[in-house]
This record gives structure tokens, sequence and C-alpha cells, in this order.
């Protein structure tokens, strides 16, 4: 038989996703950008900018104030080039919504679930208001706990 064991989860629906990611660009770069998420086909999403081009350089900034990896600056950065962004994937954004809950990812499989994504396992043991080591927090994105 598996090991059993309980998990707190933060629940937060899209809008929510949005509003923090917004929040976390107004405290990074100062720049009050409104933020939507779009899902695609269940098995992916995104953030978009309404209304908003970031320029590289601005995305660069978020980039270093999230630790982004090497990885994470590849898939961040666009491929054909340009000058500014209209959206940031899923990885910044998850960056940014840990920044911003100060839980840090362990990314996990994902999974489709109903309205929204099952996309990591955020663990921050030394966070947890009870402080044990055991403790850990999962995020799922569009309102879905598991």
């Amino acid at each position: 038989m598996k090991d059993i064991s309980e998990k707190r989860a933060v629940e937060l629906r899209w809008h929510d996703v949005g509003s923090i990611v917004s929040e976390e660009i107004k405290g990074i770069l100062g720049l009050p950008v409104q933020c939507k998420v779009n899902v695609v086909d269940g098995s992916f999403w995104d953030v978009t900018f309404i209304g908003y081009r970031l320029p590289l350089p601005k995305l660069c900034q978020l980039l270093q104030a999230t630790q982004a990896t090497p990885e994470d600056w590849e898939d961040a950065l666009p491929d054909e080039g340009g000058v500014d962004v209209n959206s940031i994937g899923i990885v910044l954004a998850e960056k940014l919504i840990s920044r911003h809950l100060k839980l840090a990812f362990r990314p996990q499989v994902s999974r489709a679930l109903g309205r929204g994504l099952s996309k990591g396992l955020p663990v921050a043991a030394d966070q947890s208001p009870r402080g044990a080591s055991s403790d850990a927090h999962e995020l799922y994105p569009g309102g879905h706990t598991r």
C-alpha cells in the first residue's frame, strides 16, 4: 500500500491568477499591467497583457527577479526576435505566483481538471503556519484542488 499524506491546497481561480501576475509585475517593474489567463485545450495556459506589450528589457527584469534558470529564460524569450511580448508562458507565470504566495514550485505532471489545470506542487515547509517539514501546499490554477 502506498504512503498516504495529507496536503494543504491553495485554490486559485483563473481571475486570481491574472490578478496575482498583475500585482507581481507592478511590484517588480512598477508597471500597472492588466493580465488575463488564456486556457488552450485544457492542457496549456498563458497570461496575456491587456492593451500592453512588455519590452524585452522588462521581461528580463521579471526573469531576474524570479531567479529564472537558463531553461526558463529560453522558454520566456520570443523565438522570432522582436522588441516586446504581449504575454508570458506558464513557467514565468508560475514563478511570479510562487513569489507572490511565498511558495516554491516542485513541478509535477499536468492534467486537465474541468475549468482549470493541475500544474505544480509548491512546497513551503519552512513557511507553513505549524513549521512542520512535512507540510506542502498544492496550487492548482483555475479554482481546483486535488
